[in-house]
């Protein structure tokens, strides 16, 4: 997959575009794994600052990988 935008942090926002040779391209704005259910990929995504915003990811309590 090709991106438009190197990874990192930005002081503006701007329009992420993705590209791929074949197939379609799914994505989830919450970190989570995309599948045959997530959002299909049909134009430029705006991505915004998002540093004033509460960190609601951070406070998710079933994400514990059980060890053996």
């Amino acid at each position: 997959m090709r991106l438009s935008r190197e990874s990192g942090f930005y002081d503006d926002s701007f329009y992420l575009e993705m590209a791929c040779d074949s197939g379609e391209i799914r994505y989830t704005l919450d970190s989570t794994v995309p599948d045959e259910h997530s959002l299909l990929y049909t134009g430029p995504i705006r991505i915004e600052d998002a540093s004033g915003d509460p960190n609601v990811y951070s406070m998710i309590e079933d994400v514990c990988i059980e060890l053996r």
